[in-house]
This record gives structure tokens, C-alpha cells and sequence, in this order.
């Protein structure tokens, strides 16, 4: 695997049978938002849209808290998620479809 040595992390020991699904949707999950956020350039004041409320989509939220963004806007239709986007960091929720979005953001 290309670049394995920067996504595989080794275990103490081997983990029991019930900690391997989560450790393996933590692997996936956590790896693409934090990457997300870096590819996006994010910093300390800056202003983040994450579209998308999924696990990889709230875990980007996560990251861009971490990174410093000051403010983060959460693209999102599911109350739950909305929710979980607020309780990780998102200081904004846009529920518009896409193209009302743009307004919604700017307006």
C-alpha cells in the first residue's frame, strides 16, 4: 500500500473482536476528515464550509475546530446531524439544497 506507513498505526496488542469495527471505521473516518481539513488549508481564524453530514463530513468539522477555524458552517438536512455538526464545532448551519446555498451563506 502506498503511504501505508502515514495511515496504519500499530496496536500494543492484539485488540479483542469487538474493538476491530471501530477501530477500522476510525481509521477511515478520522484519516479522511483531518485530511480534508489540511488539504483545504485551514488555520487558525478561518472560515470552513463542510458539505455534507456524514461521519467523514462531521469529522471534518471536528478537524477544522482543531485546526483553529473560527468559523465553521455545516451543510446539512438531518436534525440529528445538525445536532452532532454543532456539539463538534460548526458555528453555522445552512439546510438549503445546493443551489440556495450560495445565498443562504452570503446573505
Amino acid at each position: 500500500m502506498p503511504l501505508a506507513d502515514g495511515t496504519l498505526v500499530p496496536t500494543a496488542e492484539t485488540p479483542s473482536n469487538d474493538l476491530v469495527p471501530h477501530l477500522l471505521a476510525t481509521s477511515d473516518v478520522l484519516g479522511t476528515g483531518w485530511y480534508a481539513a489540511d488539504a483545504a488549508e485551514v488555520r487558525r481564524d478561518s472560515t470552513v464550509v463542510v458539505v455534507g453530514d456524514g461521519a467523514v463530513g462531521l469529522m471534518g468539522i471536528l478537524s477544522a475546530k482543531e485546526m483553529g477555524a473560527e468559523r465553521i458552517i455545516a451543510m446539512s438536512r438531518h436534525k440529528s446531524r445538525q445536532e452532532l455538526a454543532k456539539a463538534f464545532g460548526a458555528t453555522d448551519i445552512v439546510t438549503s439544497a445546493a443551489k440556495k446555498a450560495s445565498s443562504a451563506l452570503w446573505s
